[in-house]
């Protein structure tokens, strides 16, 4: 969602603080996270210190579970580079993976100079137009995955 964020706001931050200052914005906040990560995230359930003794309770069941184990541990098989390497779905996801961050950063990062350059569009002008394709890449994500998982389950196609 950062995108659906940094993308319209670029442009107009850029205006008013200059993009110098835009990557500052952007790095501090990003290093503000990264701070607030590390001091609340926990490596386990049983070592966090804000979860309920509820939650705690419900996650150790629906990992056993999950795992069908009573530490709830999944079990692990072995596979090899060279194993993996062969199998068409790993190299569907990495063409699939490389095509859609190649497309959103090459959107991102040239997108601005495009619009000014050729459409003669101020970027913050353009605000909405930066907004759309992560806004519609996410409204995809968000209501298609439960319909498409029932699809690729019913037909089988789940690896």
């Amino acid at each position: 969602a950062g995108s659906l964020v940094a993308l319209p706001c670029s442009g107009a931050l850029a205006s008013l603080l200059g993009w110098r200052s835009t990557f500052k914005l952007y790095a501090a906040l990003s290093a503000a996270f990264a701070v607030a990560w590390a001091l609340l995230a926990a490596p386990s359930p049983n070592k966090c210190a804000y979860i309920s003794e509820a939650e705690r309770a419900y996650l150790a069941q629906a990992l056993t579970q999950h795992a069908g184990t009573s530490k709830g541990k999944l079990p692990l098989k072995r596979l090899s580079i060279s194993k993996m390497l062969s199998l068409p779905a790993i190299w569907a996801i990495f063409c699939s993976h490389m095509a859609f961050n190649f497309g959103v950063y090459f959107l991102t990062s040239w997108g601005p100079t495009y619009y000014k350059d050729s459409l003669g569009v101020r970027p913050e002008d353009a605000s909405f137009a930066f907004f759309l394709p992560p806004a519609l890449n996410f409204a995809t994500k968000l209501l298609l995955n439960k319909p498409l998982e029932r699809y690729m389950r019913a037909s089988r196609h789940m690896t």
